[in-house]
């Protein structure tokens, strides 16, 4: 959401392609306006989207794509500036080589306008295979600045989360399912072309937090310049029969990962207002008015969530519980959630 009354989402029916929808009146009803992409059923599932959006008029959309006759369909990225009214492709990307799939996992825009588009192109062996494209230019053209088929560590693990600073700076966080030990998160300084893989050291009071019976994993990062940003680290501990929630924990750094300080918090991912922490979102959604020194319990619900404030009191969330889905609203922080019940319009 950009506002009480303006937002964007994705989605539709079960089963068909994604759909593009704005809306003008806090989510109770919603206008079509899907960029005029090739829609296609595709071998495995419906053809999915996922946007980027800056404001109420600009906003940009990938979509996944299939394999016909061992070649990938043509892949662009949409752009608008008219809140949907009207869209522009992207040039072509370059999808030299690529034969297995084509699922876009994380596009964004830092604040220089610099762009990111995350692919998936395969898995196996513990391994989410992955291209990057960055844009220097608003998304109209990208460039592919790392393949799958190289040494690079990020070719590891399934990815959870990417954000860039700026055009140079990008942080990736992981999950290796308890098949690595320890918590990761990689670094770029050029761009995305080349990657460091850092470790977090897990607190003094858990020296052995981050190893077997623990598997922990690596989420949310956010970035406020090239050296000041923030990641979660989570993790589930194995016994017979069982599995436990373990450690949660927010690290900080202010000198670009050189050093790290950490502390603890609530299971879930990190909710970010204005650049500050501010929440975690989980079955138990929690607040902290210091910046993670302390928590408070604001609601705990009975669905799993996608989340999304504009303010401290008024936010919306995507409220699954196994194969329910609904849109629901709160206007007190979280306390109480009232169900939307929403209308779709054809194209505005």
């Amino acid at each position: 959401m950009q506002s009480p009354a303006d937002g964007w989402a994705i989605g539709g029916l079960v089963d068909e392609p994604d759909h593009v929808l704005r809306t003008v009146d806090g989510g109770t009803t919603w206008i079509d306006v899907t960029p005029p992409e090739p829609l296609r059923d595709l071998p495995y599932g419906a053809q999915e989207a996922i946007g980027a959006f800056a404001d109420t008029d600009s906003a940009w959309v990938v979509y996944s794509q299939q394999v016909e006759e061992e070649e990938l369909s043509a892949a662009v990225v949409w752009r608008t500036e008219d809140g949907g009214q009207s869209w522009t492709p992207s040039e072509p990307l370059d999808q030299g080589g690529l034969v297995e799939s084509f699922n876009p996992r994380f596009l964004g825009f830092a604040d220089d306008g610099s762009g990111w588009l995350l692919v998936n192109v395969g898995a196996g062996m513990s391994h989410e295979y992955v291209v990057l494209y960055t844009s220097g230019d608003g998304g109209s053209t990208w460039e592919r600045v790392l393949d799958p088929y190289g040494d690079s560590p990020i070719q590891v693990c399934w990815k959870t989360g990417l954000t860039f600073a700026d055009a140079q700076t990008g942080w990736l966080t992981r999950d290796c399912g308890g098949v690595v030990d320890g918590a990761q998160v990689s670094l770029t300084q050029d761009g995305g072309r080349s990657w460091a893989t850092m470790d977090l050291l897990p607190p003094a009071d858990h020296p052995a937090g981050f190893t077997y019976p623990s598997a922990c994993w690596t989420h949310s990062p956010a970035l406020w310049s090239s050296q000041s940003g923030m990641v979660g680290v989570g993790c589930k501990t194995f016994e017979p029969d069982e599995v436990h929630p373990g450690l949660s924990l927010v690290y900080r750094t202010e000198d670009g990962g050189v050093t790290w300080e950490s502390m603890e918090a609530p299971n879930g991912e990190l909710g970010v207002l204005d650049g500050r922490l501010t929440w975690t979102f989980d079955r138990q959604i929690h607040l902290t008015p210091d910046l993670g020194l302390s928590w408070t319990l604001v609601k705990e619900v009975s669905w799993d969530g996608q989340f999304d404030f504009i303010d401290l009191d008024r936010g919306w969330a995507v409220a699954r519980d196994g194969e329910e889905i609904a849109l629901v609203r709160t206007e007190d922080g979280g306390k109480t959630w009232q169900l939307l019940e929403p209308v779709m319009e054809a194209g505005g």
